[in-house]
Parts: structure tokens; sequence; C-alpha cells
């Protein structure tokens, strides 16, 4: 899909990284889309600190760069994630690059005003609405959502 690229060649973020805050223990992927030609390389850094494939806790997931997209993943955020995430992509024309900063927190109100809610029957499934400002909208865009069920058992 060429006509996304720009007219030199140098690389360019189609889709690039958000500031996001997370709870600790949960599940994080930060995507972005990179065009260029040639086919940039594309380095993930936390702190300005390479992460490289040797971190045991971050995956770089490169399985779709043909399409242009990388995804750097942290199955399991711990406080220490916390920081300045940026993204470099570069080829012989130039690079470019996409930041975000990613923040910890141990504090459910994300969760505000459900306490209270009739929770789902056994059998039941839950239904989602994302909103943003608001304004109902469709994250496939920009998000890839995975939910797991756990059930506990008193």
């Amino acid at each position: 899909d060429h006509q996304e690229d720009s007219p030199d060649g140098s690389p360019k973020f189609l889709i690039g990284m958000k500031n996001t805050a997370v709870l600790e223990k949960t599940f994080l992927r930060f995507m972005v889309k990179v065009s260029g030609s040639p086919k940039p390389e594309v380095k993930f850094y936390k702190d300005d600190r390479f992460i490289t494939s040797a971190n045991q806790r971050v995956k770089i997931d490169k399985s779709r760069s043909s399409a242009g997209y990388y995804e750097l993943i942290l199955p399991q955020v711990t406080e220490e994630d916390a920081g300045q995430y940026k993204c470099i992509a570069m080829n012989e024309h130039g690079e470019a690059e996409s930041e975000a900063t990613l923040s910890v927190t141990d504090d459910k109100t994300i969760f505000y005003g459900l306490e209270n809610s009739d929770l789902l029957k056994s059998g039941e499934t839950p239904q989602f609405q994302w909103l943003r400002d608001g304004q109902p909208f469709q994250p496939e865009d920009r998000f890839k959502v995975d939910y797991k069920v756990s059930w506990k058992v008193k």
C-alpha cells in the first residue's frame, strides 16, 4: 500500500504510540504502523535504552512487519515498566520516531461507578460499548482488545 509512503521513501508513522495508563499486572500492547521504502528498520526503547530480544519480560512482535505493523508487548505490567517508550524507524532516506509515556497504577478507580452495578449471571455473555469523550467509537483501528474471564469460587 505505497500511497501512504513519503514521496522520498523516508520512514513515516501511520499509527503512532499513545500515552497510556494501565493497572499493574495487566497486559499491554503498543502497536505502531510504519511505512517507507525500503522497508524501515524498527527499534523500541524504554527511557532511551534499546529493548533487545534478550529482555525476558517484553516481547517485540514483528510477525506483521510486511504490512508495516510492529508491536511491543508487556504480558504482565509492573511498576518498573512505567516510563518513556520510543519507537524509531529508519532507512537510507531518514528516520522517524514516535513516543509515549506509560503510567502504571494499582488504583482500581478506573472501574468507578461499576461497583454497584448488576453482575453477570452464570452463562450470560458480557456486552461492551467503548466510549471516548462520552461518545461511542469502534476501537478496532487502534486497539486490539483481549479479555479473559476468571471465576473465583468461595
